[in-house]
């Protein structure tokens, strides 16, 4: 089955809902991987139907009761939400068809905090699906594409010696950047992203689909470095700016859960760079 992108699912979306299905979405494994995950719900859940459905850079996951049946489907279908929830872990992102951007909104109002962006590969994609989320105002404060390396050095004030030494596309600069528009905008949260979207600029150390992301919270600044093999531009850009805004989204799950955390999400100093 081919993957639909966002706006050509839309007409899908309504139609499911309509016939009293739920949508759950789902980021960060693929299609197979989630059907997988999920390959015991005919068997727990005979009542309900399930299509699992690959919505670039998203999976869905599509229930819907089975109107056939003497016994009302729809008692059970909070149950078979509950229970893919849980098989799908992390990677679960909401129970109501809202894309990933919107629960990164949602936990960010949650813990009364902000964010601003630095984007170099996804070149204010980032910034462009925040704001699609109407609210987003509420907590998004600013963006800057920061495409080259003068502009990283000189706004956001990634050091000379890093921009030598590990180049523009490293885990390192990537801390370096969120630090840096977390500083300019005041925001509880720096999201920076910098890679190689292609189908130029690759290497053998960092091949196209290279993606690092620098996010700097309250407690700790931390980068991480991820590898694509998508094949055209547009798809590596918008892998590379879900991938970060998961980064953040994962972040906020960790700060909700972690005993340690102190004060307000807004407050804070960030840390020393993990990469």
């Amino acid at each position: 089955m081919l993957p639909l992108f966002r706006d050509s699912s839309k007409y899908y979306r309504d139609q499911w809902f309509r016939m009293g299905a739920q949508i759950l979405t789902t980021f960060g494994l693929s299609e197979s991987a989630v059907n997988e995950a999920l390959a015991d719900f005919d068997r727990c859940f005979p009542q309900i139907t399930v299509e699992v459905r690959a919505v670039f850079p998203e999976v869905h996951v599509w229930l819907r009761p089975r109107e056939s049946l003497e016994k009302k489907p729809e008692n059970t279908l909070p149950d078979a939400v509950v229970w893919s929830r849980r098989q799908l872990g992390v990677h679960f992102l909401s129970a109501e068809g809202k894309p990933l951007e919107a629960v990164v909104g949602e936990r960010l109002c949650r813990a009364r905090a902000s964010v601003a962006v630095a984007e170099s590969c996804t070149g204010g994609l980032i910034s462009h699906l925040l704001t699609n989320v109407s609210g987003s105002s509420d907590y998004f404060l600013m963006a800057g594409v920061t495409y080259s390396n003068a502009t990283k050095q000189q706004l956001l004030g990634v050091s000379e010696e890093t921009l030598r030494s590990c180049g523009a596309v490293h885990e390192k600069t990537a801390a370096e950047m969120a630090v840096g528009i977390r500083r300019i905008a005041g925001s509880s949260y720096g999201l920076a992203t910098t890679g190689i979207a292609g189908p130029t600029g690759g290497s053998r150390e960092k091949p196209v689909g290279t993606l690092c992301v620098g996010l700097a919270g309250p407690q700790r600044v931390e980068s991480r470095r991820f590898a694509f093999s998508l094949p055209d531009r547009l798809s590596n850009k918008m892998i590379f700016a879900a991938t970060a805004l998961d980064f953040l989204r994962k972040a906020l799950l960790e700060e909700v859960t972690s005993p340690d955390r102190g004060g307000d999400l807004c407050a804070g100093t960030p840390g020393p760079a993990v990469t």
